[in-house]
């Protein structure tokens, strides 16, 4: 499958027409990243939005052991295979990264960077504004996700203190 073809089958461009991807593709770069390699840490200044091209990418929050201040533990909170995205935060509200991001495998992934991005929305602001849309989808699903996982740790974590329902 070509990368065209990958993308164009990715939840992000969604609705996208082939010329309006095609010169998203050409406005963007690639990286690639081998095995444990950092793509961003925690609270890093960089602001690109990421889509995963190849491989996985996982995310985690540094946390510190309440038995040992000493001792982080880095937690993965999160994977995002092929045609997910990371990065949308700081994408759009210009502020530090909010987490730690890795490869999880050897991974590919397509950079979009924001003054390119702002570029491409002059020319094509349809596109522009479906992109917009989904990853509002993306972010609304992962929050919900997020709200479920929450909810069984809360549970999780009342029973362990002898609590049931």
């Amino acid at each position: 499958m070509t990368d065209m073809e990958l993308l164009h089958d990715c939840q992000l461009f969604e609705g996208l027409s082939e010329e309006e991807l095609a010169k998203l593709i050409e406005i963007s770069a690639y990286q690639q990243l081998l095995k444990g390699e950092i793509l961003f840490r925690e609270n890093d200044e960089s602001k690109n939005l990421y889509v995963v091209i190849e491989g996985c990418l996982g995310v985690r929050r540094h946390i510190i052991d309440e038995k040992d201040d000493t001792v982080p533990l880095s937690p993965v909170i999160a994977e995002h295979g092929v045609g997910e995205t990371v990065g949308e935060f700081s994408f759009f509200d210009d502020k530090p990264r909010s987490a730690e991001v890795f490869a999880m495998k050897d991974t590919r992934a397509l950079v979009i960077d924001p003054r390119s991005f702002l570029t491409y929305t002059n020319e094509f602001p349809k596109a522009s504004q479906k992109i917009t849309a989904n990853i509002l989808k993306i972010l609304i699903y992962r929050m919900r996700r997020t709200d479920e996982q929450l909810s069984v740790a809360l549970e999780w974590g009342w029973e362990v203190r002898g609590f049931s329902k």
